[in-house]
């Protein structure tokens, strides 16, 4: 076996450049806002989210397999719900309830 040894170097950009010219400068780092905007954008945010919380836990209703449901619309029946997942609309504007 004949017995090759490899040698590498490695040089820096600053060594490899032509010309002596220096790296160009680094930009310093960006800082994040923490003034009122910033307040106001997660202010914002959570309002958002805790209405659409509100809204999609007042829309869904489920009714079990040995039930029946009365959906009613501003106090008028408008369907009767068989077993499963259903839609309804939100905020008291229509309620169910489950008969046995």
């Amino acid at each position: 076996m004949e017995d090759s040894s490899y040698s590498y170097s490695f040089k820096s950009k600053s060594e490899t450049s032509s010309g002596g010219e220096s790296p160009a400068p680094s930009k310093p780092p960006r800082k994040k806002a923490t003034g009122p905007k910033k307040v106001r954008r997660i202010v914002q945010t959570v309002l958002i989210l805790a209405v659409l919380v509100l809204f999609g836990s007042t829309c869904w209703f489920t009714v079990n397999d040995k039930q029946q449901a009365v959906v009613t619309t501003f106090g008028k029946v408008t369907s009767i719900a068989d077993a499963g997942v259903h839609f309804k609309l939100p905020f008291g504007i229509q309620q169910v309830e489950r008969w046995m």
